[in-house]
């Protein structure tokens, strides 16, 4: 029935040329976390382990201790060897390599109500150019506090916006 996008802009045919382009030449990994994600640390004897590697890291700085605790607890799996991530971080790796670079052209075609929440201190949200978004779609926008990653650095408030939004839709 809508659409909610959680910091997921939708980026101009300009800004899809460029992200084809750093995709096709491979420098991707040099301006997007894939790099960064493919080498990601991947196991740990107690998931405290977990926990405090992810705390110390200034990517997870922000989070809600409580999401964090999840994330220690939730995301991994204990392995004979001991606590190992429940996911393959080649594999999100290959997620950033493989962002949507096409959004534009389906300017024109939303057919259902949608909104954007996005962090106030997202630089992903700046990179994108949010204005082409609001020029050319007709999204709701709704920001809350944090950086792109603000689901797991105000995860109620997170909730609370999502609630708001789907109230308003009935």
């Amino acid at each position: 029935k809508a659409i909610i996008l959680l910091d997921s802009p939708i980026i101009s045919r300009l800004s899809g040329l460029g992200l084809r382009i750093l995709k096709q030449t491979r420098l991707i990994d040099k301006y997007s976390p894939s790099r960064t994600a493919r080498f990601r640390r991947n196991h740990w004897e107690t998931r405290d382990d977990v926990f405090a590697h992810f705390a110390e890291k200034p990517l997870f700085r922000n989070f809600d201790t409580d999401v964090l605790r999840d994330y220690a607890h939730h995301a991994t799996v204990e392995t004979a060897n001991g606590i190992r991530l429940r996911f393959e971080p080649k594999i999100e790796s290959k997620i950033y390599r493989t962002i949507p670079d096409e959004f534009a052209r389906f300017r024109g075609l939303l057919r259902v109500p949608a909104h954007y929440v996005g962090g106030s201190k997202s630089r992903e949200g700046k990179l994108a150019r949010l204005s082409f978004m609001k020029r050319h779609f007709p999204i709701k926008y709704h920001e809350i506090q944090g950086t792109h990653l603000f689901p797991f650095e105000k995860p109620t408030e997170t909730v609370e916006m999502i609630r708001k939004i789907i109230a308003g839709l009935k």
